[in-house]
């Protein structure tokens, strides 16, 4: 079973390059323990949406699977 949500968080922490969710004084600082604790404490909902987007562009899933079809069917 694939937890959509779940991959979108991952995706999302593991391309962030700042601030360095592994810090362990800035998790210290936020009361976390790990990158997606820490991750959730600091964004607020729409930055995370925000954040996501920017970590599809980044690894090139910027096209939505609507677009891709469509380009498929072309």
């Amino acid at each position: 079973e694939f937890d959509a949500m779940y991959y979108q968080l991952l995706l999302t922490v593991e391309s962030m390059v700042y601030p360095n969710l592994n810090d362990a004084e800035l998790q210290d600082s936020y009361g976390v323990m790990s990158e997606v604790e820490l991750y959730d404490a600091m964004l607020l909902p729409s930055e995370s949406v925000a954040a996501y987007a920017a970590a599809q562009e980044a690894n090139g899933y910027e096209h939505s699977m609507k677009e891709l079809v469509e380009d498929a069917k072309n």
